[in-house]
């Protein structure tokens, strides 16, 4: 699920590293009427708390909160926190799911999770949004390189078995440049995108990530 991160070391944040992540049933991929699946976005930040007064947040935290929502308006600030040697900003992100077949995004607040005919799961970043996140680079002298990951969560909570081909994805930590799996009933796949598979979603819009044989 680099956010379909999306976003971010806009934020002036240490390391800029970006991860997005969301879950997503077959059956709402299949069913036009299923516009909305449930995400988070974290960001990495130099700390939680001010180094003088811990009670306060730090100057990335709030930096962080301020800038988040200018890129993607649903985002909701849930919590800080700190994680092995890493500090966390995490925010509450709905992704939208796309049936458009290309007529225009279901959402330009956020990423999409597109399904349409013979590719079940695209990664669409709207143009919308692609924009805001380089005119947050522009406006930050001192962001650096974009650092993003996607992970996206597919439950099968259908009672077929679905055959699929994979472009550019980890599935469950094995490589997939492109291949086929089994998406059995009742199992819960994680794949995380590649480099490459972002980097086309956020120039050129789509990536696929799923294709039926």
């Amino acid at each position: 699920m680099k956010a379909a991160a999306v976003v971010a070391c806009g934020l002036a944040l240490c390391g800029c590293k970006t991860q997005i992540t969301t879950q997503v049933n077959l059956s709402d991929l299949d069913d036009p009427e299923a516009l909305e699946a449930p995400g988070k976005v974290r960001l990495e930040v130099s700390s939680c708390a001010d180094y003088q007064d811990s009670r306060q947040p730090s100057d990335s935290l709030v930096k962080a909160q301020e800038m988040l929502p200018r890129i993607f308006p649903a985002a909701e600030y849930r919590e800080c926190y700190r994680q092995e040697m890493n500090s966390w900003a995490e925010f509450d992100l709905p992704v939208a799911i796309d049936h458009t077949s290309g007529d225009g995004p279901t959402s330009e607040d956020t990423i999409n999770l597109a399904s349409s005919e013979g590719y079940p799961l695209s990664l669409y970043v709207p143009e919308a949004l692609s924009q805001r996140l380089e005119e947050a680079k522009r406006s930050n002298p001192m962001m650096g390189s974009l650092d993003m990951s996607v992970r996206i969560e597919v439950n099968n909570d259908t009672e077929q078995a679905r055959s699929v081909q994979v472009f550019g994805a980890w599935v469950d930590g094995a490589p997939y440049v492109l291949g086929q799996i089994e998406l059995e009933p009742g199992a819960e796949h994680a794949f995380y995108l590649s480099d490459v598979s972002i980097d086309q979603a956020m120039k050129h819009q789509y990536a696929a990530v799923l294709k039926a044989p």
